[in-house]
């Protein structure tokens, strides 16, 4: 058989509302695959990641997932405009989250240099945007949905220093 190395063993953690927790460790050491396995995006070999009421994410993935903000290292852009990028939403928006997301991501002045705004579109995969640019709309789109956890992944490996060391 294919040899299966174990990554964590008798591995246990909780995070409680309100902390804030990093994951800091050497490339290859386990790190996206402990978020994929809090994502719900792969399934432990054995055990089991609880939630709130100590149920298992895997018994209602769909609800756990509605709690969750992922911010990967790899933002994905859909071919529509900053606005839906952001909202993920054409309809029932809600503007004064929509502006608060903005500036928490600190977009604000890269919207002002599109001559459409907010409502620029973005084309394919966001191709006039540059890294940091898509980085900071996959923040706010994360500060739009103001989920209970918000799971970020090298979350400004693209930013610039300023951007960076903003206060979220």
């Amino acid at each position: 058989g294919e040899n299966k190395i174990k990554i964590f063993e008798e591995f246990n953690f909780s995070i409680k509302k309100g902390e804030l927790i990093a994951i800091v460790g050497k490339s290859g050491c386990g790190k996206t695959t402990l978020l994929n396995l809090i994502l719900g995006f792969i399934q432990p070999g054995k055990g089991h990641i609880l939630s709130d009421n100590n149920q298992s994410i895997s018994d209602n993935l769909t609800n756990w997932l509605e709690k969750i903000s992922y911010v990967p290292q790899s933002p994905v852009i859909i071919e529509d405009t900053i606005k839906t990028n952001i909202t993920l939403e054409h309809d029932n928006i809600d503007q004064n989250q929509l502006d608060d997301a903005i500036l928490k991501a600190c977009l604000n002045e890269d919207i002002k240099k599109f001559s459409n705004g907010i409502e620029t579109n973005l084309g394919t995969k966001g191709v006039f945007l540059s890294g940091g640019q898509k980085q900071r709309i996959s923040l706010a789109r994360a500060f739009y949905k103001n989920s209970e956890l918000i799971i970020l992944d090298e979350p400004t490996s693209s930013l610039d220093s300023f951007t960076e060391k903003k206060n979220y």
